[in-house]
């Protein structure tokens, strides 16, 4: 299972009803500068799973009858996750279906509605999980809805401002001990686990020598005090041995490094945090094995914090691997992360403020350059709104490259650039005086073959060097160029 869109109303930045995002079924990355709701999609989805008040979520500026929601999308085989498992059964009326397969629609609502469910009337608050009866056409909260609700998808969040040491907790609610239960299972049925079991009972419980015996008077003498206040009764010591989770709860990752070993914790915040994501990726693997029904969302906020570039290309791969069977939600402000972009698997969100109200546009797709795309330089122009020379050479370098598969002649610059005078917007406004002849007048060129020029032969000195808008308005003018078809 997967969410395949959601629909945020007046949800923080979101303002307004009706907010839809579309969602890719693998990864989605999220990019845009900060607080323009990137990580509002994030705690959206949050909101559904474990619910926060109305006044925490809310947007600004809204009216006391104005509510917040959050409405998602579920879909996948629903009808197969539902029948394997008897407590689900009685929510398969909920499943709808469309051209693209089965889904079900649920919501989180701060809007008290009053509904007849069957023959009783049920009040939907904003603690409730709201589920769309395509039957009766409203929505419903079946007795016991919450709770199964987590079967359909399992969300692992890792937030920015998280510190790395959270992923190291080994108790049973937290990834290490999901991790650490799951495949130390079988060592808690060994023979090893049975003779530790009758050892403790030895050392606590058994003989005059035993824990249990060592404080029987101080039992006694808390017992005579009992029964003198209080009546008849007797107290005793009792040492079970811990739940197994209890053992694995206390555990702590070493890390081992020139031959000196050092709990995790201490090491440096680089370190933890790698060691958090490599967590994050074995439970994934993991999950997989042991054949879990539950899909897990993975839901990343900058990951890419405190990790060098090489370590993100890695996690980039590391995530790809884990999206062909688990959805993956990324908000970033790294470009490494974006290098191994691909439409067909991934989908990039840019993000933006438009009088303090969310904005998301989600047609970029990175393929400026075909098979080539995305380049760094493409990646940091749509992505991160950052004009390079890289990116202009590329582009440059491309239409050129087109233009010369019909005709040799367009490698000449001189030929290229008379092409480029003949383009929306691109005339032949600019003198380039050449190093070799300094007292020739220069040579009238286009401002993309100017900047082209400066950028390189540095060594050029007796031209003016181009300014940062005449690189964004030239950069503008190659694009318009390819998109518009070479």
């Amino acid at each position: 299972m997967y969410i395949s869109k959601i629909t945020l109303d007046n949800f923080k930045s979101f303002q307004g009803y009706g907010n839809k995002l579309t969602l890719n079924k693998k990864i989605n990355f999220f990019v845009g500068n900060n607080n323009t709701g990137k990580t509002t999609i994030l705690n959206a989805i949050s909101f559904i799973t474990d619910k926060k008040s109305r006044s925490e979520v809310i947007s600004k500026d809204t009216k006391d009858e104005d509510h917040v929601a959050v409405t998602l999308i579920i879909r996948g085989e629903l009808s197969d996750h539902i029948s394997s498992d008897e407590n689900l059964k009685k929510y398969s009326g909920y499943i709808q279906t469309d051209g693209e397969g089965e889904f079900l629609q649920v919501c989180r609502s701060s809007e008290n509605v009053k509904v007849v469910q069957g023959t009783k009337p049920v009040e939907l608050t904003i603690e409730k999980i709201r589920i769309f009866n395509p039957v009766t056409k409203q929505y419903e909260n079946p007795v016991g809805f919450d709770s199964p609700f987590k079967s359909f998808f399992s969300t692992q969040f890792v937030w920015a401002d998280d510190m790395p040491s959270d992923y190291m907790d080994f108790g049973t609610t937290k990834v290490c001990g999901k991790l650490l239960n799951a495949t130390a299972s079988a060592f808690f049925k060994s023979k090893k686990w049975t003779d530790f079991q009758k050892a403790h009972k030895t050392a606590f419980s058994d003989g005059e020598d035993s824990l249990e015996a060592s404080v029987k008077t101080l039992a006694k003498d808390i017992e005579n005090v009992v029964k003198d206040q209080y009546g008849d009764t007797s107290v005793k010591f009792q040492f079970s041995l811990p739940d197994a989770s209890g053992f694995v709860k206390n555990g702590t990752f070493i890390l081992e490094d020139d031959g000196v070993a050092t709990e995790a914790t201490a090491k440096g915040t680089g370190m933890q945090r790698a060691l958090a994501l490599a967590v994050i990726q074995v439970y994934a693997k993991v999950s997989r094995k042991v054949g879990s029904t539950v899909p897990l969302v993975f839901l990343l906020d900058e990951p890419e914090t405190f990790l060098h570039p090489r370590a993100q290309d890695k996690l980039l791969k590391a995530l790809d691997s884990i999206s062909e069977t688990n959805q993956i939600f990324v908000t970033t402000h790294s470009p490494y992360l974006l290098k191994n972009f691909r439409a067909t698997d991934h989908t990039l969100y840019i993000f933006s403020k438009n009088k303090g109200v969310s904005k998301v546009d989600s047609s970029q797709t990175l393929s400026t350059f075909s098979a080539a795309s995305p380049t760094l330089g493409e990646i940091n122009y749509f992505a991160f709104g950052v004009t390079s020379v890289e990116f202009h050479n590329e582009l440059y370098g491309y239409i050129q490259a087109q233009k010369a598969l019909s005709d040799d002649k367009y490698w000449k610059e001189p030929i290229f650039d008379q092409y480029l005078a003949t383009c929306d917007g691109l005339t032949k406004n600019k003198t380039w005086i050449r190093n070799d002849k300094p007292e020739h007048p220069g040579y009238q060129s286009t401002i993309a073959t100017y900047v082209r020029d400066c950028i390189h032969h540095p060594e050029n000195t007796l031209n003016i060097r181009y300014t940062l808008d005449e690189l964004e308005d030239s950069t503008k003018r190659l694009l318009k160029i390819v998109t518009d078809g070479i």
